[in-house]
């Protein structure tokens, strides 16, 4: 198994007719090539690397507290380095006591240098005289592929709003992803149901914790108090389709509860969240 990092960037939006989010997330659209979830739309992110772990990282803000959960700097770093290689965004800032600056034309140059080799991204945030600032990315959710998969991640998801990080321009990598944009979970979730938009059931039930919220203010509010257990999910096949059994389910073989709390792929377009107190049949 392998250690992963995502980053779920946000931005705000105006509001449209039947949208009850006022902010978009930045995804991507996997090759057709990717071996896990090929084009699936997701959040940027990707595998970590072992020079993550040397990459400017500081607690550093006039604003934020450090983030009070026991995750390596070195996957914020990964979720950071993995978005600027897929989408183009450098979601880092100026370091107090660095005395180069990047010219911003110089981005793609660097882009491709990093994709090349993740050591580069370390020597693009000293060239840059930027850090990644660890208490703008705030821990939102830990994922962890079902053991019956082939391939294997144990993935800290991040979450970002920070405006200078959005008004980037976004390009796809034209190598692990093929499409980027912007797109209200709203969106994301309609066009799921639409059959237009192939999810993955974490990124699903991501979005759908995000439409729920509605507000970028009210997402912002709830990472402090975000459920950051790993949710390490058991598959089970079932007469109405698929159960990906989910923390606190009675049926769960790790972390069991007494109730209900599973995700049911009854098609690859077509999941259901089954949550209650009601302790679920026996499979």
């Amino acid at each position: 198994m392998k250690s992963a990092s995502s980053l779920v960037l946000c931005r705000r939006v105006e509001g449209t007719a039947g949208d009850p989010c006022d902010f978009a997330v930045l995804m991507v659209k996997r090759a057709a090539k990717s071996r896990f979830f090929p084009n699936a739309f997701v959040f940027p992110g990707g595998v970590s690397e072992t020079p993550d772990a040397s990459v400017p990282a500081h607690y550093h803000s006039p604003t934020v507290s450090a983030p009070a959960v026991d995750w390596p700097a070195s996957a914020a770093v990964c979720a950071v380095r993995e978005t600027f290689e897929e989408t183009g965004v450098l979601c880092a800032a100026p370091c107090p006591a660095a005395a180069a600056r990047l010219p911003v034309q110089q981005l793609a140059q660097w882009r491709a240098r990093v994709q090349a080799n993740a050591a580069e991204f370390g020597a693009l945030c000293v060239a840059a005289g930027v850090c990644v600032p660890l208490p703008r990315l705030l821990p939102w959710a830990h994922w962890v592929t079902p053991e019956q998969e082939k391939w294997r991640y144990d993935t800290h998801f991040f979450l970002a709003a920070h405006e200078e990080w959005a008004a980037q321009p976004v390009l796809h990598d034209e190598n692990e992803t093929v499409e980027v944009g912007w797109v209200s979970p709203a969106q994301a979730l309609a066009r799921f149901r639409a059959r237009t938009l192939h999810l993955a059931p974490p990124t699903w039930h991501l979005l759908r914790e995000l439409e729920r919220l509605q507000r970028l203010d009210s997402v912002l509010d709830a990472a402090p108090t975000r459920d950051l257990r790993p949710n390490q999910p058991e598959i089970v096949k079932a007469a109405d389709g698929v159960h990906i059994v989910l923390n606190d389910d009675a049926h769960h073989p790790r972390c069991k509860g007494t109730g209900t709390n599973r995700i049911i792929l009854k098609d690859p377009f077509s999941y259901e969240h089954v949550v209650c107190s009601t302790r679920p049949s026996a499979l």
